[in-house]
């Protein structure tokens, strides 16, 4: 998501709740570190949830830019991307200029008159290509999120079923039904689960 450059926006990330996290930030244009104000995330109650604050970037964009960030607690990472400036600029620009000549329509201009990036279809074909990237990348952070649920929480085996719990040891993450052999539900001599 585009946001405009004067935005300070958070960005957010799960870890553990507890945690002492940090981010880094590199500009994705130039392969650049970014100097910030501070590098320390604050967790959002006991949640685990980490929040960082874009107007701790020591020097504010003034032109469309993308970054990278990195989010660490020191044993494992998360990253995403932050966008600032472009379009929405362009824009809230049109928009004032519309705002300021609303009483003579002759002089307005805007109407959002932006041109496409390119007309080079290769171009559009890429765009594609990295939305379908960002869905794969999606799909693999819930697949993780998912396993350090089930590694990271307590696991009791009720009545012939296994029960995993998230690391808070009350929520549940899922549910096996447990057999033997045979097929037949079972506590010991488990030879095969289900989920349910």
């Amino acid at each position: 998501m585009r946001h405009t450059i004067a935005e300070n926006i958070n960005v957010l990330s799960k870890f553990n709740a507890g945690d002492t996290v940090t981010i880094s930030l590199y500009n994705i244009s130039t392969e650049s570190s970014v100097v910030l104000t501070s590098n320390s995330c604050n967790e959002i109650g006991a949640t685990g949830v980490f929040k960082w604050n874009s107007s701790n970037i020591t020097t504010a964009p003034t032109v469309f830019t993308e970054y990278l960030w990195i989010m660490d607690n020191g044993t494992y990472t998360q990253y995403g991307k932050i966008v600032l400036g472009g379009y929405p600029d362009d824009t809230l620009a049109d928009t004032n200029e519309l705002q300021t000549n609303q009483g003579n329509w002759l002089t307005a201009t805007g109407f959002a008159t932006q041109n496409p990036p390119s007309q080079n279809l290769d171009d559009y074909k890429a765009d594609v290509s990295l939305l379908a990237l960002e869905a794969t990348t999606q799909q693999i952070k819930t697949i993780v999120e998912f396993l350090q649920h089930i590694e990271g929480g307590k696991w009791e085996i009720v009545g012939n079923q296994m029960i995993f719990y998230e690391d808070d040891n009350t929520t549940v993450v899922a549910t096996f039904n447990l057999f033997d052999v045979d097929g037949n539900p079972a506590m010991e001599n488990v030879f095969k689960r289900e989920r349910v």
